[in-house]
């Protein structure tokens, strides 16, 4: 009698235990899952500022921006920074340690708007459009290394 009560509370604990393994897991995916989709969305709403860029950059040197095309690049700027700030809430909710690389990503960021935005801007020259494309590339490198710590 011992022995079968010894077989059935141990088949019960691994059950058990089972059954927390897989919502542990569960939980680990949706929350990988919802982190990944986050983060696209800002590479996403990155390069919409990016494509933007070079959409108005036409044949000149320097470029001024109509005021349609100055509302335009704040939107997309916003977008893109708007989408790193539910990426770090995402992270705080879940609890995942991921801080080194969103703050790189946050620091890109803030490079990036002063090179696209600051300076003698609305007008956007020669500089500002080789720059651009490298602090773009640094960007899109950065945020697949928050992929890759969160995945």
């Amino acid at each position: 009698m011992d022995g079968i009560a010894t077989i059935v509370a141990g088949l019960v604990l691994v059950i058990a235990l089972n059954v927390v393994a897989a919502n542990h897991l569960e939980r680990r995916h949706s929350t990988v899952a919802l982190l990944t989709a986050d983060v696209r969305e800002v590479a996403t709403a990155a390069r919409a500022v990016h494509d933007y860029i070079m959409e108005i950059r036409g044949p000149g040197t320097q470029k001024q921006l109509s005021a349609e095309c100055q509302q335009r690049l704040q939107s997309l700027m916003q977008e893109y920074s708007n989408s790193l700030v539910i990426v770090d809430h995402t992270l705080e909710l879940c609890r995942f340690d991921a801080k080194a690389e969103l703050s790189v990503c946050k620091r890109d960021r803030e490079r990036y708007k002063d090179l696209v935005t600051g300076g003698s801007y609305p007008t956007i020259d020669g500089t500002v459009f080789r720059a651009e494309s490298g602090e773009h590339t640094a960007i899109q490198n950065n945020l697949r290394a928050l992929l890759f710590k969160i995945g």
